[in-house]
């Protein structure tokens, strides 16, 4: 059992097959010039929890693979010793799982989890928080 999703996703247009979708966040001079060509679509989807069928999707049959891999590393503030010390880690592992003669890892980024506690109203009696993360 999982969880129902609505995600977003870039719309398949037809322009897209001749020309790359593009927003601009620059005011344009040129009247009538567009700041965008990029439409969305909405999915319902089920998310589901997959952690425990990892020998259950390769990539070559489901275009991702699950490895169990622990890391050491948990500086993920440092920017440069993510690169130094984590970026050799995941080469080897990628190396390794994937069979590859060559890696080349050109860019990350670490996602932090924004939270806020609001607390719950119930004219004025004292609840517990509730805690809300984007």
């Amino acid at each position: 059992m999982g969880t129902r999703v609505k995600l977003t996703y870039a719309a398949p247009l037809e322009l897209f097959k001749h020309e790359k979708p593009f927003y601009s966040s620059l005011p344009f001079t040129i009247s009538g010039a567009k700041q965008t060509n990029f439409a969305s679509s909405v999915e319902e989807f089920e998310i589901r929890d997959i952690r425990k069928r990892i020998g259950d999707f390769s990539l070559e049959q489901n275009g991702f693979q699950i490895v169990d891999h622990a890391t050491t590393f948990d500086d993920w503030h440092g920017g440069t010793k993510v690169v130094k010390e984590h970026y050799p880690e995941v080469h080897e592992l990628l190396m390794h799982t994937l069979g590859a003669d060559r890696v080349f890892i050109f860019d990350h980024s670490v996602r932090y989890s924004i939270c806020q506690f609001t607390p719950s109203t119930d004219h004025g009696a004292s609840k517990d928080s509730e805690r809300y993360c984007w």
